[in-house]
């Protein structure tokens, strides 16, 4: 068997964690089924050559990541037979963002809001339900979390879902058109942060983040997590700060 991309070997013990700790006999869970659950196995063809260079098909496996959460989550209900809970689902998170970047999830208590609340909800319940999907990969075209999400696809959501501020789907570059910009020493936790040519052909802005204060943005990188954009990266490719209308 030969593995076509590297397994995420955090994100399985992460879950497996989330789901085995505090278990009677954690040991005699099958890890090997268990592993299976994050790959599909392909069988494919190759052209190989004897030592006297005669040539013919041979047939082996690949292992193929599964990037869907959501698929990973039935098959070990299925294979398993464990039932996956919404609270199993955030440790997992919580600990593959421990191990991974070497913290836990960053919340409230680090990062208030310093005013009103925001729209119809908080800060408080927008990084609530913006940490609900820590270590989610990142997927073209994502908007929920049955799909994961990509940058713009994860802000609307979050925005959305927290009760913050109703932002249907769109584009970074439609989500910074609705914004008034805020000078960097106005900007705000809760507020947006844009990038412009992180890739080609993207429009005015190609990423998008929720600046969180302290230099930091939580967003959908791959995977989700925090980041300090005042690296060098993010600065090279930094457009601005925005505020969507009504949240002051």
């Amino acid at each position: 068997m030969e593995a076509s991309d590297r397994l995420d070997s955090v994100r399985v013990k992460a879950i497996f964690y989330a789901l085995y700790f505090g278990a009677d006999c954690p040991s005699l869970v099958n890890t090997l089924q268990f592993s299976d659950c994050f790959v599909i196995y392909e069988e494919r063809t190759r052209t190989v050559a004897d030592e006297e260079g005669n040539e013919s098909e041979e047939t082996y496996t690949v292992a193929i990541p599964i990037t869907d959460l959501s698929v990973v989550y039935r098959n070990i209900e299925n294979t398993m037979k464990a039932t996956v809970t919404s609270e199993n689902q955030m440790n997992a998170n919580r600990i593959y963002a421990l191990v991974k970047y070497g913290h836990g999830a960053i919340g409230a208590d680090e990062f208030q809001y310093p005013g009103e609340p925001i729209g119809d909800g908080s800060y408080k319940e927008l990084i609530e339900e913006a940490e609900k999907y820590l270590g989610y990969p990142y997927v073209w075209g994502g908007s929920n979390p049955r799909t994961s999400f990509d940058c713009s696809g994860y802000v609307c959501w979050v925005y959305t879902q927290s009760g913050v501020y109703n932002l249907p789907r769109t584009t970074a570059t439609g989500i910074y058109n609705q914004c008034v910009l805020v000078p960097k020493d106005e900007v705000m936790p809760g507020d947006l942060v844009f990038f412009k040519g992180t890739y080609a052909g993207a429009g005015v802005a190609s990423h998008i983040g929720i600046y969180v204060g302290n230099g930091k943005m939580i967003h959908a990188g791959d995977p989700i997590g925090y980041a300090d954009i005042n690296t060098k990266y993010w600065q090279k490719y930094f457009l601005g700060f925005g505020r969507l209308p009504e949240i002051n």
